[in-house]
């Protein structure tokens, strides 16, 4: 892997060799030239924060003039200082926003105010508001002259002071904590960040509304950001074992709570929010890496105090209640059964989540039902914790979560630091519906189709974990009944739309052809004048095909 690690394809990114990046010697090539999404703006500045009498800048912000409020800020951390603090009770501005020949943070008393604030905030933006002076690159994070810089007004932007000083604050110290440990122990390694903000166009403060009327104030100045969110990319110089990355992002509000996820759900989640393909990291920076799962599951751990209330049935709510209200005489209630139901209204958003539910807290969640109405699937199933075998019928338990591989399209778990392919928790029914004995959910158990026990102890054919395949008619296969062979010469399905069976297509793609065949590059799956979808095959002849290109 080359060590531009920090390369953010679309979103204004940085990239530059680690020696390079170690020190932000060379600030400007931080900067990767692209178009950045829809929701960015396209003519933020470059800045290299400097202080005071250095010449080297100490992080990389992409600032944007139009909404007052930096877009990212891109920063390593240093672990020697995250036990001391420092406070200001005025932010720096940045001279060379207004035209001023200064290249360094200054106080924003050395110059014109009324000139400064045409392209930046000013504190007296943040002044009686209900929002704090929210620092991307942390002070926490930063050491000496580096640390005084992060106290910048282009460094910033308003954070809900309840989402800032308790939910953000609480992860961000758990991630420093985490860093100093793990720096403690590969002190050669270099722990990458980019803190972003996804811009709320017109919501800005001061807001006049939240004021006491002053004819002197100026409103509605500095763009509020709807979400705050970081990446983290841990590199190893030498082990890539030991590299590592998660990230993280939060609803800038009150009652907000903390999602972690990997860095390739981040891009997932940030190329919808800011309407435009957003990749932050060279090839994600090892999300399938053992490490990469242990530390976003550590971290999530530590957040999950901060969600909400389940909601509960009255009964179930009143139980939670007596059992934690009463003193009782030994010990302390002990729960030891507990039974959670998650609904999904597509296969997509169902493969989709439970994915992720499986990266971050080692719990799968077993399909149990599949009801089918004019239009879509509703699917059911129940959250255990995640035990999954590796598929070589050893019976042995995988030490990671088995997740989906794209690079080699089927699961794989770590077992003994090795990524091997595993069969995973997915399914608790059988095609027919029928139920699978409670220690014996959907598997390949040695075989080469899924199977289960049914709880009237014979054995069924289960669906195999393929999400969303599609028939020879162009319609998807049934959630629970999707392209296999069960025990048939060749794959077929039920179908969502007519329930009928059919042959299908194991791929939902324009290749994709019947009986495992491929179509040719330059003959994709089509009608070509026909009633059936068809296209010559890699094997000079010609099959049937699921997917109109």
């Amino acid at each position: 892997m080359i060590l531009s690690v920090l390369t953010c394809v679309l979103l204004g990114a940085l990239s530059a060799q680690a020696e390079v990046v170690k020190s932000f010697s060379n600030c400007k090539e931080f900067f990767y030239e692209e178009t950045e999404p829809t929701g960015m703006d396209k003519n933020a500045k470059k800045i290299c924060q400097r202080y005071a009498s250095t010449t080297t800048a100490f992080f990389a912000s992409l600032y944007s003039e139009r909404h007052r409020i930096p877009l990212y800020s891109a920063y390593i951390f240093h672990p020697e200082c995250s036990d001391s603090s420092i406070k200001y009770s005025k932010f720096f501005i940045e001279p060379q926003l207004s035209g001023e020949s200064e290249q360094r943070l200054s106080p924003e008393s050395q110059f014109n105010v009324d000139q400064i604030k045409q392209n930046q905030a000013i504190n007296g933006y943040y002044a009686y508001t209900d929002y704090d002076r929210g620092q991307l690159n942390p002070s926490s994070a930063q050491c000496g002259k580096g640390r005084d810089a992060t106290f910048t007004l282009t460094n910033v932007a308003p954070m809900d002071d309840a989402f800032y000083r308790h939910h953000w604050y609480k992860v961000g110290k758990e991630m420093n904590r985490m860093l100093t440990t793990e720096l403690q122990q590969n002190p050669a390694a270099t722990p990458y960040l980019i803190t972003g903000t996804i811009p709320q166009a017109n919501y800005r403060i001061p807001r006049k509304e939240k004021s006491a009327q002053d004819e002197q104030r100026e409103y509605e100045k500095v763009t509020v950001p709807s979400h705050v969110w970081t990446a983290l990319c841990f590199k190893h110089p030498t082990d890539d074992k030991e590299s590592f990355s998660l990230g993280y992002i939060g609803q800038n509000q009150p009652d907000s709570s903390i999602e972690v996820m990997s860095v390739r759900d981040l891009n997932n989640k940030l190329t919808e929010l800011y309407d435009g393909m957003v990749k932050i990291f060279v090839d994600d920076c090892f999300p399938e890496n053992e490490k990469s799962q242990e530390m976003v599951k550590s971290l999530y751990t530590v957040q999950l105090q901060s969600l909400q209330q389940l909601q509960m049935t009255p009964n179930l709510l009143k139980m939670f209640q007596t059992a934690l209200t009463y003193n009782f005489a030994y010990e302390k209630p002990i729960v030891t059964k507990m039974t959670i139901s998650l609904f999904f209204d597509s296969v997509y958003t169902f493969s989709e989540q439970t994915e992720k539910i499986k990266y971050v807290s080692d719990t799968a969640c077993l399909l149990t039902s599949v009801k089918r109405n004019a239009s879509s699937e509703l699917l059911e199933c129940k959250l255990v914790p995640e035990e999954s075998k590796t598929e070589d019928g050893s019976g042995v338990n995988c030490t990671s979560a088995c997740l989906y591989n794209k690079k080699t399209d089927d699961y794989r778990c770590y077992s003994k630091q090795n990524l091997v392919k595993c069969s995973p928790l997915y399914s608790a029914i059988t095609v027919q519906g029928q139920k699978c004995k409670a220690d014996h959910p959907c598997g390949i158990y040695g075989w080469s189709a899924y199977w289960c026990y049914k709880e009237s102890g014979e054995w069924y054919y289960c669906s195999p974990p393929v999400w969303e395949t599609k028939a020879q008619s162009g319609d998807y296969c049934r959630a629970n009944y999707a392209c296999s062979k069960y025990g048939e010469e060749f794959d077929y399905c039920y179908t969502t739309k007519t329930g009928e069976r059919q042959k299908c297509c194991t791929r939902d793609d324009c290749l994709a052809a019947v009986d495992g065949k491929t179509c040719k590059s330059d003959h994709p799956c089509s009608y070509y004048g026909e009633s059936y979808l068809w296209c010559y095959t890699t094997d000079g002849s010609w099959a049937y095909c699921c997917k109109n290109c």
